[in-house]
């Protein structure tokens, strides 16, 4: 594994300078994880956080009586814990493993040597932080103004290709515990859209939308 390589396809860490991205490889970790495995937990401190090679990893909440809503899905190049970086001194959710994979874990502390080091790098990172505040903003406004059919309606718009195709980017389960409901509810949804003659259903990964503005009005945004 080139370690400044995976490293330089974090979008702020492409930002920094040869030599310390090669100072921050030099002090890497790989580690390959399996499916179901977290790479630390909410209430953990924050002294390592994980550049993604391969895999998918959730960004997992619990409540005190046991539920569990995902925040976030992060895929390769994303950088896990980021969030956590500077606020400290715990992480604030878990990272919950959807998928077999490989990181690289960073001292916590080199991380923000790097981006305090670096003033492109950071500016950078202060902007993909504001894109994660106003992500979960409108993911509370969904939670307070729209039904489940409205959240999901939310992001299979986000999900879709140009001609109106969809592919899920994980299981029923997984989107069910994006949209803080259980499977079932999902695919009870799921099946009043298709009723409805909004999307069609090809295969349980595969959808497609068939009425475009009117799952747009359900997500509460315009058409086009």
């Amino acid at each position: 594994m080139d370690h400044v390589a995976v490293l330089a396809r974090v979008p702020f860490l492409a930002e920094a300078s040869p030599e310390a991205l090669r100072r921050l490889a030099a002090q890497a970790e790989p580690r390959a994880f399996a499916r179901h495995e977290f790479l630390f937990r909410e209430g953990d401190p924050v002294e390592r956080v994980h550049v993604l090679e391969r895999g998918r990893i959730a960004a997992t909440m619990t409540s005190p009586e046991g539920a569990t809503v995902t925040a976030h899905i992060a895929g390769p190049g994303e950088v896990c814990g980021r969030v956590d970086l500077f606020a400290g001194p715990v992480f604030t959710v878990s990272a919950l493993a959807l998928s077999s994979g490989a990181a690289l874990a960073l001292p916590a502390r080199a991380l923000r040597q790097v981006l305090e080091s670096e003033p492109a790098c950071l500016r950078r990172f202060t902007v993909d932080l504001a894109v994660v505040v106003t992500t979960l903003t409108r993911a509370v406004a969904d939670l307070v103004f729209l039904d489940v059919t409205g959240r999901l309606a939310g992001l299979l718009l986000e999900w879709a290709s140009a001609d109106g195709a969809i592919a899920l980017p994980g299981t029923q389960s997984e989107l069910a515990a994006r949209l803080g409901v259980t499977r079932q509810t999902v695919n009870t949804a799921l099946s009043r859209l298709a009723h409805a003659g909004v999307v069609r259903i090809d295969s349980p990964r595969l959808l497609r939308i068939t009425d475009p503005a009117r799952l747009a009005r359900l997500a509460g945004v315009s058409p086009g």
